[in-house]
């Protein structure tokens, strides 16, 4: 069973739906997505989600930001305190990910 800030809550062959809890300080590298969508859903805290290397959005609680395929996307807690995020990928590939190196 799935605690809420971590892991898979639920997936099929169409989409993933899933929690992380970002410490303070944490990144996740820059990629891109080849064909599925990423969406971020706010949970608790803030976490910068950093769109082609320029545009910043904040994911606060019940912010909902997609992230279209081939757009290079990172995030990052600049914060004290945890937070946590839901994402969504449509469909749910797991493979579908090419890093690309670059660190707000």
């Amino acid at each position: 069973m799935t605690r809420l800030g971590q892991g898979v809550a639920a997936e099929n062959e169409n989409v993933l739906v899933a929690f992380k809890t970002f410490e303070p300080g944490e990144v996740f590298p820059n990629h891109i997505h080849e064909i599925l969508t990423e969406t971020f859903v706010g949970v608790e805290g803030r976490v910068e989600l950093w769109i082609d290397r320029s545009e910043c959005v904040d994911i606060l609680p019940g912010v909902v930001r997609s992230v279209e395929a081939h757009r290079e996307h990172c995030l990052r807690n600049a914060t004290d305190e945890p937070a946590v995020i839901c994402y969504i990928k449509s469909p749910h590939l797991p493979d579908d990910r090419v890093a690309r190196t670059w660190e707000p």
